[in-house]
């Protein structure tokens, strides 16, 4: 999933539940995080799985279905995966240059070279 539709899917859910009147950002719902690292989410994730924990009764844990899988849970028929966005180093991704094998292109110190 690109960035792009990242945003689109979140632009769409935060619409969804402002037209049942709910403000995303202002609802009591629990802190979203990950159980398996005791770790909560922030930024853009943390709005996004605030809003889709209202789908599941306000649940705030949230796991990869590999840690899920070595914790020893099931995973119930018909649940769903919610993507996050992962940032490196706390900066939002950025697109860097490609080579034609598809390989980053580097500048003088070994960094890739953002798109332009």
């Amino acid at each position: 999933m690109t960035y792009e539709e990242y945003m689109s899917m979140l632009k769409e859910k935060i619409i969804e539940v402002m037209e049942k009147g709910i403000l995303p950002w202002q609802a009591p719902w629990k802190e979203p995080f990950n159980g398996a690292i005791n770790r909560y989410y922030d930024g853009l994730n943390k709005l996004y799985l605030r809003i889709v924990s209202h789908d599941y009764g306000g649940e705030n844990r949230f796991y990869t279905l590999k840690q899920a899988n070595a914790l020893g849970c099931k995973v119930r028929k018909g649940e769903k995966a919610y993507p996050v966005i992962f940032f490196r180093e706390r900066k939002p991704f950025e697109k860097v240059r490609k080579d034609s094998d598809g390989n980053p292109v580097l500048d003088e110190e070994g960094n890739p070279s953002p798109l332009q």
